[in-house]
């Protein structure tokens, strides 16, 4: 098993996601201080289910998400996972790689996951218990925990041996057992005052349970007598009904009689009707006909309007259609009017395009004769002038540069103009750039002020949102804790309350002498007694004979109270107590030695002056243990008796009552004080929680309010980074453009500059050239010559005139051309519109076509609706007269009908009659009948006997006993009923259910005591097993430290030994070392290396004897000289076979060993970088002195 890769995002200054990856032996962690080493063992110790943010250099767990900086925001949430090899099955699972991942988010959940799949952070220290990797064991050692292990102040060095000696898991079930053990124990407690209560409920229902049989019987016999009465009355009724049954049908055949000649009159009737009914559906279906009809026709008269105006439509359509014709043709003979006139005037065109394209011929020819002549004289002329050929050349040379000089002035002078022109535009543009630059900026400004005052308010906000998630949370433990209080003291409230109201406590005498005796009887002696808490458990153990006691006034009450008892069966063991009994005289003593006082000086009854008080409490003396009260009783007869504080009381007459333990709560004394305060505790809780509630939702709605606020806020961030954006791009491209222009502008100044060079220059140039030029033609003026050049001029002018001449002809011709190709544009113009126009002609045409069909077809279609509406309305006409004629026939049948009703009306009158009768016979049958169901229902639903046969006429003979029962022997039971008084019915039941019930509690002890001693059993034998491990590993490490103490100190003596008199599980660890050449001292006098190399001298003694599978060194060699780092190396170079070793630190020696180096680094301040180096890689590569791989590992890490 090994340590294969670190997983990291967003953990403290990881803000990127990072991945170590790390093989068997050593691997070196280094970097400058401060860039985020220590980070990476964090992660790992955070990753392995460390939960104090105090180990890991933080106030809260959320400390460790990525909190930000300038240029990056804060995350989310924090990741790290640890990949593990277990191809050795190490670990319990079927798996050769195991991940473990956990995340947290700013509102302080965390997940674990194994393998991806969610877990509990108990399955993660499960996992990992025994294996020497869990974040509390010897595989990760900062430089912190060095003093940690020496002075032992947080109990490290004991977690060590533990989870060498593989014993974690044994302290972890002894734990949970311990606790088991723990809630066992409190449900005895629990269970032992509810078994007191109930035998004292079911000794209070035994004598319910015998006065409830008692009114059972009495009950039984009343039932018998009211049967019996019962089926006396049923037989008399059965006789009285069978006598108006055969009046019934005496007049039921008189009935027969009458019912026939009705029967003729209303055939008859109903023949008549179904005439009626026939016509009048005749009569209905004529209608609805008609009413079809009439509808057609209307339908019809529609169809002939919409026709019409269809045709008129198409009419309209014509007439519109031949006026667009006609304007059509009125435009056409214009278009051929102006197609003539521009073909005419094309014509013209082209004949003079012709005759200018001879003229510039012939003026071509002319041209070329005199260039010919032109280039005969200037040969005479270079003849002639062959011999003052270089003064002719040097004049020549001074013209032509003249005519240079001046050309490329005019140039300059033009192109200065240009220049100056262009330097005003482009400083003009360059202006409103800069403008538009400062506005942008002003306007960036701005923007970035707000967006930053935004995402303070957000910052500040999500502050407040993770300040009032956590008070929500607090306030929703806070109400769940109240919620169960409450609960709880509601449940002690009610049981109180129920047994003060039911007097449950008291005999059944004293509540029933309580519930009748009124005014005689004071009250329980117990609730008139007042006495503090302290004392209570004295009070009731002296008088516990007489707690369910009834206090009255005098002999006199007492007597008729006992007198009102007699007659009452089931009533006795009532005892009753007198306010003005007879008091003993006192006898005055001295409080002896261990005594607090008389207990009739801490004790008030209510209502009653100090007499009674003296009677009951005035020879008890109150001590405060058992054995003082014992010593008074032994050495002293003069009548007192002894009670101690915790109840325990000790009589004169040599008996004693055990007392203690019994619950105040469920004690009779003080019942009500106590329901009053826990009626004001309840009230005060329930107040309580309603205010937290209050508070609750006033901060869910707070939250609520802050999210939407951060929302809203969040929204106006992102609208605000995009306008921030475009901004920044608009100022970007003005920056841009500025720039451009401003170089722009370098440029024509320094363009302008050297034009304006150039111009005084080619001015001075001109002024020389001139001067030379008078110079020479001063020597130059001979006749032949000037008149050969004057002749040349003079053909050269007439050459120029007729270049000048075709010039502007073949302009004017070009002109012509441009005329010929608009004039040719404009007549196809001309022509489209005519064909245009032609094509319209055409559908106009075709429309007026289309229209003259549909105004046929229309015409048609009117023709037949008219011919449709006559016959309709004919048809119509025929209805209404079949109409008419049926309901002459209906009146008819109706008047018939109408004598026939009046004959039925009278012959039924004679019927009702006859009804009348029957319905009187009928009437007393169905009470019969009813007062036999009821009596029948009422034996059935009262006494579960079925008495149907006397609904069927037959009746169940009566016994001559039976006979003789009569309604005063039932009244005398009733009476016996009514004697026992109040009976409780749900006594059996109750007692039967209480009794189930207290021995289900017996039991349900019994297996808590059984389980009891199963965990104590099961504690004992993890002890031992732990105990055995733990001194084995113990020997053996001590053994093993002292050799590695010997090897890193170079000799010197060390121990390890057990603090004595206690359990070795418990014992303290201490630590001996005496360096070489040095006395044995206490381990606190050692140096700070010493201190380190000892601590690692254990460390290496803890590995050798159980090796943990990777180890992490955060900078403990630090405190070390270069003598001591080389020891410690080599002791790492001998374990690291066994154990992958994982090493910050800042030592070159120690990075000597490294088979692998990350580097931290922190270019960006707050965020941590990780480059990787190989030295295998590196040692190849200075052997082998050909670099051929890099010995940076860019796949490491993205950053």
């Amino acid at each position: 098993m090994s340590l294969a890769k670190v997983e990291i995002v967003g953990f403290k200054s990881f803000m990127n996601p990072v991945t170590l990856e790390f093989r068997q032996g050593i691997t070196a962690i280094i970097g400058p201080n401060g860039c985020g080493k220590s980070n990476i063992v964090d992660a790992i110790r955070w990753v392995l289910g460390e939960q104090s943010a105090k180990q890991l250099r933080g106030v809260k767990m959320e400390n460790v998400i990525f909190n930000g900086t300038e240029n990056y925001k804060p995350l989310g949430f924090a990741e790290v996972s640890i990949t593990i090899n277990n191809e050795k099955g190490i670990f319990p699972v079927a798996y050769s790689e195991i991940t473990i991942s956990r995340k947290v988010y700013r509102s302080g959940i965390s997940e674990y996951f194994i393998n991806k799949s969610p877990c509990r952070l108990k399955d993660i220290k499960e996992l990992f218990a025994d294996t020497g990797t869990g974040s509390h064991s010897y595989a990760v050692i900062e430089q912190d925990m060095i003093d940690f292990v020496l002075n032992d102040t947080h109990g490290e060095r004991r977690v060590m041996f533990e989870e060498a000696a593989g014993i974690v898991k044994y302290r972890m079930r002894r734990e949970e057992a311990q606790r088991k053990l723990k809630l066992t124990e409190n449900d005895l407690v629990r269970l032992e005052d509810i078994i007191d209560e109930l035998k004292k409920q079911v000794g209070s229902l035994r004598y319910q349970v015998g006065k409830a049989k008692r009114y059972e019987r009495v009950k039984e016999k009343i039932k018998n007598y009211e049967l019996i009465l019962l089926r006396k009355e049923l037989s008399a009724l059965l006789k009285e009904r069978l006598e108006a049954e055969k009046e019934l049908n005496r007049v039921f055949e008189f009935a027969k009689s009458e019912d026939f000649s009705l029967g003729e009159l209303e055939e008859k009737l109903n023949l008549k009707r179904d005439k009626l009914s026939v016509l009048e559906s005749r009569y209905n279906e004529l209608q609805n006909e008609r009413y079809e009809l009439r509808n057609k026709l209307q339908s019809s008269d529609e169809k002939i309007i919409k026709l019409d105006e269809r045709r008129n439509e198409a009419y309209r359509r014509i007439e519109k259609a031949k006026q667009e014709i006609e304007n059509a043709r009125t435009r056409l003979s214009d278009i051929a009017g102006r197609l003539e006139v521009l073909t005419a005037e094309i014509q013209e065109v082209e004949r003079q395009i012709a005759d200018k394209q001879s003229e510039i011929e012939v003026d071509a020819s002319v041209l070329k004769e005199k260039q010919t002549t032109l280039g005969e004289l200037k040969e005479q002329l270079v003849a002639l002038k062959q011999t003052q050929l270089d003064f002719l050349h040097e004049e020549m040379r001074i013209k032509s540069s003249l005519e240079y000089y001046e050309s490329a002035l005019s140039q300059v002078d033009s192109r200065l103009s240009g220049l100056r022109d262009d330097l005003v535009y482009v400083e003009g543009e360059a202006k409103e750039f800069k403008d538009q630059i400062a506005r942008l900026e002003g306007e960036i400004e701005n923007l970035s002020a707000e967006l930053k005052e935004k995402e303070n308010s957000v910052e500040e906000l999500n502050q407040r949102l993770s300040k009032t998630i956590e008070e929500l949370s607090l306030k929703t433990i806070s109400i769940s804790d109240k919620r169960e209080e409450l609960a709880h003291e509601k449940s002690k409230y009610e049981l109180v309350k129920g047994m003060l109201e039911n007097l449950e406590g008291y005999s059944n005498g004293t509540r029933l002498l309580i519930q009748r005796a009124g005014e005689r009887v004071r009250g329980p002696l117990a609730d008139l007694i007042e006495v503090d808490k302290e004392y209570m458990p004295a009070v009731v153990a002296s008088i516990n004979v007489i707690l369910d006691s009834v206090v009255v006034n005098d002999f006199s009450q007492a007597r008729e109270v006992v007198r009102g008892l007699y007659g009452e069966e089931g009533v006795s063991g009532v005892r009753i107590v007198l306010a003005e009994g007879l008091i003993d005289s006192e006898v005055d003593i001295q409080n002896p030695p261990g005594a607090v006082g008389r207990l009739k000086d801490f004790v008030r009854i209510n209502g009653f002056d100090d007499k009674l008080v003296n009677r009951l409490f005035g020879r008890i003396l109150l001590f405060s243990n058992l054995d003082e009260a014992f010593n008074y009783i032994e050495n002293n007869h003069n009548g007192y008796d002894a009670v101690t504080l915790d109840g325990v009381f000790v009589c004169r007459d040599g008996s004693v009552y055990y007392g203690r333990g019994q619950s105040s709560e469920l004690s009779l004394i003080g019942r009500r004080e106590r329901v009053q305060e826990m009626e004001g505790v309840v009230s005060r809780l329930e107040e309580e929680l309603r205010s937290l509630e209050g508070e609750h939702e006033k901060l869910a709605a707070e939250k609520l309010a802050i999210e939407n606020e951060i929302t809203s806020l969040r929204d106006a961030i992102e609208n605000l980074k995009v306008k921030l954006s475009e901004k920044i791009k608009e100022l970007q491209e003005a920056e841009k453009n500025y720039a451009m222009k401003k170089e722009k502008v370098s440029i024509l100044l320094n363009s302008l500059d050297e034009v304006e060079n150039s111009r005084s220059e080619l001015l001075s140039k001109i002024e020389e050239t001139r001067m030379s030029l008078d110079m020479r033609q001063s020597f130059s003026e001979e006749g032949e010559l000037s008149l050969l050049e004057e002749k040349i001029a003079r053909l050269q002018k007439e050459r120029d005139s007729i270049d000048a001449q075709i010039t502007e002809k073949k302009l004017a011709l070009a002109s012509l051309r441009g005329e010929y190709e608009k004039k040719l544009q404009a007549r196809k113009v001309i022509t489209e519109m005519k064909e245009q126009f032609t094509q319209l002609i055409e559908q106009r045409e075709m429309e007026i076509q289309q229209a003259g069909s549909d105004i046929e077809v229309f015409t048609r279609d009117l023709e037949l609706e008219r011919e449709n509406v006559s016959g309709l309305a004919r048809l119509e006409s025929e209805c209404k007269e079949k109409i008419d004629t049926i309901y002459g026939e209906i009146e008819e049948v109706r008047k018939e009908i109408s004598d026939i009703e009046a004959k039925l009306k009278e012959q039924k009158s004679r019927r009702d009659r006859i009804f009348e009768q029957q319905n009187e016979f009928k009437v007393k049958l169905a009470s019969l009948e009813t007062r036999m169901r009821e009596l029948v229902g009422r034996a059935k639903d009262m006494y579960g006997e079925d008495f149907g046969c006397y609904l069927e006429g037959m009746e169940i003979p009566l016994t001559e006993e039976e006979l003789e029962v009569t309604e005063e022997m039932l009244a005398n039971e009733k009476r016996k009923l009514e004697s026992l008084g109040a009976v409780n019915l749900a006594a059996v039941e109750e007692y039967r259910e209480k009794k189930e019930r207290l021995e289900f509690m017996m039991s349900q002890k019994e297996d808590l005591e059984k389980a009891r001693d199963e965990l104590n059993q099961a504690i004992r034998k993890i002890n031992r097993r732990a105990r055995k491990r733990f001194l084995e590993t113990f020997e053996m490490v001590k053994k093993n430290f002292a050799e590695t103490f010997q090897i890193l100190f170079e000799g010197g003596e060390a121990n390890l030994s057990l603090g004595e008199g206690t359990d070795p599980l418990e014992a303290d660890i201490i630590i001996t070392a005496k360096p070489k050449g040095k006395r044995l001292q206490d381990i606190s006098l050692l140096s700070q290396g010493e201190r380190t190399l000892t601590a690692l001298a254990l460390l290496f003694a803890l590995y050798k004897t159980k090796p943990s599978p990777f180890c992490i060194f955060d900078e403990v060699d630090a405190p070390l000289d270069d003598a001591n780092v080389k020891r410690f190396v080599k002791m790492l170079e001998r374990f690291k076979e066994e154990t992958q070793f994982i090493i910050i630190t800042h030592n070159k020696r120690t990075m000597e060993i490294a088979e692998k180096l990350y580097g931290i680094t922190m270019e960006e301040r707050g965020v941590s970088k990780v480059v990787a180096v190989d030295m295998s890689e590196v040692e190849d590569i200075l052997k082998s002195r050909v670099k051929t791989t890099p010995l940076i590992d860019t796949t490491i890490s993205p950053n």
